[in-house]
């Protein structure tokens, strides 16, 4: 007989976070991963675990009501094997990295002295989309840094940095709330898909305020609508053995460790208290498209880490990912038959400077 994961004493949660798209793997998973641990605490598990976890880029804290901390994402960001999945979904947040970039770096003239810090930098979307919207005259006046917690995406941008021979360019291994970069050194700072990554958001604004020169520009990107929603929701309600998908109201509000990064009047009220002015909010629908279920389940196991319960046994673990591949699979090889998978998204870019 078929083993089944121990949801508690065969009870199901309420809410849980599955991820489906690695283009969004980054984001959810330095968020989700804390409120998945809080509703898993409702399972009955024979003992409670306890971590302690430093705020990073990487790693994040969240406190439920019985006072336990979440689990740190480290360890996935840090696999090779998931750095290479998450890469290969670049071509679902590139679009996005892409009009940030030609937004902030739009009137730069190429013997203007750029200083860039790409934080929360991933395998390097945002940098190389830099790198191909400035010139070469403007290359030769930019320094760039990229820096990540999870140093095996900084492996995977170093061979990208060789490869494509960018000039100026270093990667730094830091934490986003404590970088030890230096103050008033970047004319721009970066951080797609990243805001979110604080685990306390007004320590992070800080930081990013003390790196950037007087005037220096913070460009963001955050989640307002996310496209996979509704069909993952369905998929796994056809397994009544594993966890429900929580509203997308509710689903948003993971994606932000501390405050309402999807929320555009709460980011501008936010942004403007602490330091920055000139704070412009953009709305950037996008629709994107897998080239069928078989591209999707390629992507399987990098997702299927977001649900997985740390103190499940091998077995448990196993049984959970084969239900949830077989709920999902089946689902959208119904609904999609052989054809695209299309998905709508809405990004909030986030432009500000510091104060003069």
């Amino acid at each position: 007989m078929e083993h089944s994961p121990k949801f508690g004493a065969f009870t199901r949660p309420s809410t849980t976070s599955p991820n489906l798209l690695l283009s969004f793997m980054r984001n959810l998973a330095r968020t989700a991963l804390p409120r998945i641990r809080q509703v898993y605490r409702s399972l009955s598990y024979r003992h409670p675990i306890h971590i302690s976890t430093r705020s990073s880029s990487r790693i994040m804290t969240t406190t439920n009501q019985q006072g336990t901390t979440g689990v740190p994402a480290a360890a996935m960001f840090n696999d090779d094997e998931f750095v290479k999945m998450y890469s290969s979904a670049e071509k679902m947040t590139g679009h996005y990295g892409k009009i940030l970039v030609e937004t902030v770096f739009r009137d730069v003239s190429d013997d203007e002295k750029l200083v860039v810090l790409d934080e929360a930098c991933g395998t390097g979307i945002v940098s190389k989309h830099l790198m191909d919207h400035l010139s070469d005259e403007a290359k030769d006046n930019l320094e760039l840094t990229c820096a990540d917690y999870a140093e095996a995406m900084l492996r995977s941008l170093e061979r990208r940095i060789k490869a494509d021979g960018w000039k100026n360019t270093k990667t730094v291994h830091c934490d986003a709330v404590d970088t030890k970069l230096p103050s008033e050194h970047y004319t721009h700072i970066t951080l797609s898909f990243g805001p979110f990554v604080f685990s306390n958001a007004k320590k992070g604004l800080d930081e990013c305020r003390r790196m950037l020169k007087p005037g220096g520009v913070l460009a963001m990107n955050s989640w307002e609508s996310v496209g996979w929603m509704s069909d993952i929701r369905d998929a796994l309600a056809t397994d009544p053995t594993l966890p429900p998908v929580p509203s997308d109201e509710e689903m948003l509000k993971t994606f932000s460790s501390d405050g309402n990064w999807n929320d555009r009047e709460w980011i501008s009220d936010f942004v403007s208290r602490n330091g920055f002015v000139n704070v412009e909010i953009t709305p950037i629908p996008h629709q994107t498209s897998l080239a069928g279920v078989t591209e999707l389940m390629s992507l399987f196991q990098g997702f299927i880490m977001l649900l997985i319960k740390k103190e499940w046994s091998d077995e448990e673990k196993e049984s959970f990912k084969k239900r949830a591949r077989v709920a999902i699979e089946k689902y959208m090889t119904e609904k999609y038959g052989d054809g695209e998978i299309k998905w709508n998204w809405v990004a909030l870019m986030i432009t500000a400077k510091k104060t003069a």
